[in-house]
């Protein structure tokens, strides 16, 4: 299964991709919202993760499935805000 994170912070972006792809899934990478929102379009993934808002509001606009993830400062493990995201919008 083939995963999009859009993540600016290249170290970041090398861990998530690390751990995933030890869990069987391809992990593409763009480093910002418009490569994020272009990949989405035109590539077929089973989701997209972001840690920006604005990205997350671009991919899903064009209908396709995101999730915005938030790093816990305290356990380094991240968490998708998109349910707390959609009750306050």
């Amino acid at each position: 299964m083939k995963i999009l994170f859009v993540e600016d912070d290249r170290d970041v972006a090398r861990i998530v991709k690390e751990g995933l792809s030890s869990d069987a899934f391809t992990v593409e990478i763009a480093e910002d919202g418009n490569d994020g929102s272009f990949f989405a379009r035109s590539y077929e993934y089973v989701t997209s993760l972001t840690t920006k808002i604005k990205t997350w509001k671009q991919i899903t606009k064009f209908g396709q499935h995101a999730l915005l993830v938030e790093k816990n400062m305290i356990s380094g493990k991240y968490t998708s805000v998109v349910n707390s995201l959609i009750t306050r919008i």
